[in-house]
């Protein structure tokens, strides 16, 4: 393929949002140095994922086997094997976090305590203690 921005547009509309899937869906460039534009370009239209550290740190280290490719110091073929461990290790490291933010959420409990609302409904007063 021969243009990143056509591809991209055909990701975006397809929904993708996943770090793999963008992955995947970049496989279809030949270059390595193409297929982590790619991932990049879609990693930035996508709002949920651009400010990840994680999803920084991958593609850092995409872009560091770019240079080690261009510069001769990485074959093609080695780069590709290195930028998917860097994915597998992100999205175990991505995996733990939500798990952990999920069982904080669930053993969290307020400082504060219940609390009430209450809401007019006409001449009523309806409250709901939280």
């Amino acid at each position: 393929m021969k243009n990143p921005a056509a591809f991209l547009v055909a990701l975006t509309l397809a929904g993708c949002t996943s770090l793999d899937g963008y992955y995947n869906d970049c496989q279809a460039y030949k270059s390595f140095a193409d297929q982590v534009l790619c991932v990049r370009q879609a990693v930035q239209a996508d709002g949920t994922m651009r400010d990840d550290t994680l999803v920084q740190e991958y593609l850092m280290t995409g872009e560091n086997l770019v240079v080690k490719v261009r510069a001769g110091a990485l074959s093609e073929d080695d780069a590709r094997l290195a930028f998917l461990r860097k994915l597998n290790e992100v999205e175990e490291r991505r995996t733990d976090r939500l798990a952990k933010e999920a069982e904080i959420s669930r053993t969290h409990k307020p400082l504060w305590g219940p609390f009430t609302s209450c809401h007019r409904n006409g001449s009523a007063v309806n409250c709901v203690t939280h």
